[in-house]
């Protein structure tokens, strides 16, 4: 996660060990969705980086994620 106006980086972590297709962070920044290369989406606390859900298998491979303004709802675009 980037600092936009300093460009500095201001953290890091391997949250899929195959490699994430995408990431998102809500807008209050407490929460950071992933999609792993497998399929994989992921929930995650950015306060100390803890999975809070996780669903794993099926067909969506998502290539995109976005959040609703109140971290309520994610949406995955697969196209």
């Amino acid at each position: 996660v980037w600092d936009v106006e300093s460009g500095e980086l201001r953290t890091s972590w391997k949250v899929h060990p195959k490699g994430t297709r995408a990431a998102t962070l809500s807008r209050d920044a407490l929460r950071l969705a992933t999609i792993a290369v497998d399929g994989t989406i992921s929930l995650w606390n950015t306060d100390d980086q803890t999975l809070v859900k996780e669903i794993v298998g099926g067909k969506l491979l998502g290539q995109s994620a976005a959040l609703s303004d109140d971290g309520k709802l994610l949406a995955i675009g697969t196209g």
